[in-house]
């Protein structure tokens, strides 16, 4: 279920769609219908958001597309991903209806990746066959945004050292202890679980505690709100454009000015 989202029917069109072609070369998101990153030939670097490193699932973004096997008809496409470092071969499939691809979930947690971790798709050297390459490092402790549930359901994102073993996307690196407990908070409904609006500048508050700028990347926003609830970039850059306590810095960065909404 972390992959379902309902488009807002009230939000306005955002005016620079230059910002969203920008954010959008930095992620990965199938419910984007304008190009993402750029496939470098037969193979791309991919970083995860956390709903799709929770269900075991890489976007059908259009880059992703064009090196996985496809059907004009099928709904489902079977193929095999082979591991390019162990050789191993497991099942994955296309799922075209909804634009994402399954079958990772055992893979990711061998590998202990973490949202916002980076790793390979290779276009096979045999028909059917999907090469995958998690960016292995010697393991090491480092600061990372680490996000934490509280008894009373609250979140907070805050720094923690954490033990990485793979290359990451600095930007969209999320550790989460407890999933079961961002579970929880993905099963609320109504107004236990509260508008996309108020998702959107909570976790930007939180994120900006972290900064020493005092600002917020994004793509840094986009990764922490997709803890919380499926929402692809251009829909957090409306919301953004539309609220009267953010600032737009320049690139992609913003800033909240809490005056402002009490104005």
């Amino acid at each position: 279920f972390h992959l379902r989202y309902q488009t807002p029917s009230n939000l306005a069109a955002l005016e620079n769609t230059d910002l969203a072609a920008d954010l959008n070369s930095m992620v990965f998101d199938e419910l984007e219908t304008e190009d993402d990153q750029p496939s470098r030939g037969n193979h791309i670097t991919v970083s995860l958001i956390y709903p799709h490193w929770r269900s075991g699932t890489i976007p059908l973004s259009k880059s992703i597309a064009r090196l996985l096997p496809t059907a004009y008809e099928a709904p489902r496409v079977n193929f095999t991903f082979v591991d390019e470092d162990t050789h191993k071969e497991f099942p994955g499939w296309v799922v075209r209806p909804h634009r994402y691809v399954f079958g990772l979930k055992e893979w990711y947690e061998e590998k202990s990746l973490i949202p916002g971790s980076l790793f390979v798709i290779k276009q096979g050297k045999i028909p059917g066959q999907v090469l995958i390459q998690a960016l292995k490092k010697r393991p090491t402790k480092d600061w990372i945004r680490t996000v934490l549930v509280g008894t009373d359901g609250g979140v907070v994102f805050t720094m923690l050292k954490q033990q990485i073993s793979n290359d990451l996307d600095d930007r969209m690196a999320i550790m989460v202890p407890d999933p079961e407990a961002i579970d929880k908070l993905w099963e609320q409904t109504g107004k236990a679980r509260g508008t996309l609006e108020v998702s959107i500048i909570n976790t930007m508050r939180e994120l900006i505690k972290l900064s020493p700028q005092g600002h917020v990347h994004a793509q840094e926003l986009y990764a922490g709100v997709n803890i919380l609830r499926r929402c692809p970039p251009g829909i957090i850059l409306q919301v953004l454009a539309n609220q009267p306590q953010v600032s737009h810095l320049g690139d992609l960065y913003f800033k909240l000015d809490e005056t402002a909404s009490e104005e």
